[in-house]
């Protein structure tokens, strides 16, 4: 009987980060006042951006290169989002400070995970041997 294989660690990278952006896409949909926990400023482009981060996780978590594009691909729109946010004058998304610290550690995580998670396609056992044939 051959080993069951499961999920690659960038599959699951992308599984864990696109289900916290779905919660916290949901969370800033509900958000009263602008402000999520007090603290994180809340738009409704913001919302979009987070669930369409969220779906993109999920669907694109079932294929290893997939995955790890969205990783890469989320950690620079994560990014990009802290440079607007810290760089400009322009406040159309409403960002503060601390949405912005939110996304620049949004953006080194799935960057980090993106980098360090691949290691090889090939899944490995306790003991270093391939599990599947090669």
């Amino acid at each position: 009987m051959s080993p069951r294989v499961g999920l690659l660690a960038d599959q699951c990278a992308a599984i864990v980060v696109g289900a916290f952006f779905l919660v916290l896409g949901i969370a800033d949909a509900v958000a009263n006042g602008g402000m999520l926990l007090g603290v994180f400023t809340t738009s409704l482009w913001l919302t979009l951006i987070y669930l369409a981060l969220g779906v993109a996780g999920l669907v694109l978590s079932r294929s290893f290169h997939a995955a790890r594009w969205y990783l890469f691909g989320g950690g620079l729109i994560c990014a990009a989002l802290w440079l607007y946010g810290t760089f400009t004058s322009a406040d159309v998304l409403e960002l503060n400070r601390a949405t912005n610290w939110l996304h620049f550690g949004l953006a080194v995580a799935m960057l980090i995970f993106g980098l360090t998670l691949a290691g090889t396609k090939t899944p490995r056992g306790a003991r270093g041997e391939p599990l599947l044939p090669q």
